[in-house]
């Protein structure tokens, strides 16, 4: 019983740091390099819709 609780907790015990390890930040996004940069952009954006004022 003792062997099978000590293997269990290793077990637990390396999924939660493989766990932690995969989480993180690379780098930066970046966009694509042959699509034009729309962001940031100004909001609201201007179109040329109408609006009906009552």
């Amino acid at each position: 019983m003792d062997e099978t609780r000590r293997r269990l907790t290793l077990t637990l015990a390396a999924l939660a740091l493989g766990g932690l390890a995969a989480c993180g930040k690379r780098g930066d996004p970046s966009p694509p390099k042959d699509q034009p940069v729309l962001h940031p952009r100004n909001y609201p954006v201007q179109t040329k819709t109408k609006v009906l004022v009552e």
